[in-house]
């Protein structure tokens, strides 16, 4: 019999829809359908490849040729490696180091992907995965030393591949650490063809007398915060939610509040000064004017509301490593991430001490007093979630922190003094609003 006359006889059969009972099936009502024989028949008798599948190797060739010039630039002297060895190697300089310790870090941008996604907008995204990394291992006290990636596909884009790797190389070179190593995964079916999914992996290097600890932090000590460029990579669930549910739209003109979100604890007092930020009212402006004036008065280019949030996290490392070269140590070093001041802040501070903030300390950038408008969102939910305009937190001696912000400020980096460390506490963050 013929692969014709196979396929003819058992779609009829298949027409008859010829049920079996089988109680121990997953079917629906403990039946199963009978399988369609003829087209497995056929599939199974045809050539496949791995392409039919759904990897493309030769987009993963294309691919590793785009990357190699700016991996290869983020290697020095250390790397003993190249793209074709199977592991990264790197060779540590213990002279530099009584006692050596090494300390690692792993981290992904989550669902701010997606918002790259709906943006199009990749073009900064690898900045972020090496910021959440690398920002993490410095309030260790570490020097960052390599990194390596690991981006996975629905379907590979050599391109978009270009783009993040060439963003997560030039965050490396600020970082003064080594791409030695990654992997690009294109896997069909676990991912939507236009998913794509990132991780990073920092490891650096500390003198263990000089880690960072929270038995460091003293009674009397100055908090510092250094402002964040935005969201940076954590909260996104809750962005998407408030984007959606007030269908709001990324490709449009991001207009800040006309006035200012009353300090609460809660969102029932809640109150907005100088009404008019409807929609249609934003779309009037749109028109009526090109450029934005920010709360100084000041007139800023055009942002849509996706490109202040695409905004990448900053990479703390430089301004660390700059009051390192001064030789003024740190007590605490907090990044702000995902907790925000409230799970952060507590985790660099002795069990018998609060870190006392004061609101109003610093300029909080608009986009946080949008979306706490937009999802009616408690004050307190808004510091356990978003870093507030603050990236980065170190606690310093008072006299040491006097110097580290005037060597901040002679860098062209501003810092502020948002608080102090206070005694007979029990590890809180405690957050003074601003009235």
């Amino acid at each position: 019999m013929s692969i014709e006359e196979v396929k003819k006889l058992l779609n009829r059969q298949n027409k008859d829809k010829d049920i079996t009972e089988n109680p121990g099936s997953t079917g629906k009502s403990g039946t199963t359908e009978k399988p369609d024989i003829a087209n497995n028949f056929c599939f199974a008798n045809s050539a496949l490849t791995y392409s039919s599948s759904g990897v493309d190797l030769d987009a993963a060739g294309k691919a590793v040729k785009l990357i190699k010039q700016p991996v290869f630039s983020t290697f020095n002297e250390n790397v003993l490696n190249d793209l074709t060895s199977y592991a990264g190697l790197f060779r540590l300089d213990t002279s530099r180091y009584k006692e050596p310790v090494l300390v690692s870090s792993t981290d992904g941008v989550g669902t701010k992907l997606l918002v790259a996604k709906s943006t199009g907008n990749f073009n900064t995204i690898g900045q972020d995965l090496v910021a959440m990394c690398i920002n993490d291992i410095i309030c260790c006290g570490a020097t960052p030393l390599f990194f390596l990636d690991y981006i996975a596909w629905g379907k590979l884009d050599p391109a978009k591949a270009e783009l993040i790797v060439g963003s997560i190389a030039e965050s490396c070179i600020k970082c003064k650490a080594a791409l030695i190593g990654g992997e690009m995964a294109e896997m069909p079916d676990m991912y939507a063809e236009d998913d794509i999914d990132l991780a990073g992996f920092a490891v650096g290097v500390v003198e263990k007398s000089e880690i960072i600890k929270p038995d460091l932090v003293r009674r009397g000590d100055t908090i510092i915060g250094i402002p964040s460029s935005g969201v940076h990579s954590n909260g996104f669930s809750l962005v998407r939610k408030i984007i959606n549910l007030k269908r709001l739209n990324y490709n449009e003109r991001f207009v800040p509040l006309q006035g200012k979100l009353t300090a609460s604890r809660g969102a029932e007092n809640r109150d907005i000064e100088n009404q008019g930020i409807e929609n249609r009212d934003i779309e009037n402006r749109e028109k009526q004017d090109k450029n934005v004036k920010n709360r100084n008065g000041k007139k800023e280019p055009v942002r849509t509301l996706g490109d202040v949030l695409i905004e990448p996290t900053r990479l703390y490392f430089p301004l660390v490593d700059l009051l390192k070269e001064k030789a003024i140590k740190a007590s605490g070093i907090a990044h702000i991430t995902g907790g925000g001041f409230y799970e952060n802040i507590n985790r660099i501070i002795p069990p018998d001490t609060d870190a006392t903030i004061n609101e109003g300390s610093w300029p909080i950038p608009d986009i946080f007093s949008y979306l706490e408008y937009h999802g009616n969102i408690a004050r307190d939910e808004m510091y356990r979630v978003f870093n507030m305009g603050i990236g980065l937190v170190l606690i310093l001696p008072p006299d040491a922190a006097g110097m580290a912000i005037k060597e901040l400020n002679n860098s062209g980096q501003d810092a502020f003094v948002i608080g102090k460390v206070t005694g007979g506490g029990t590890g809180r963050v405690i957050i003074n609003y601003k009235k």
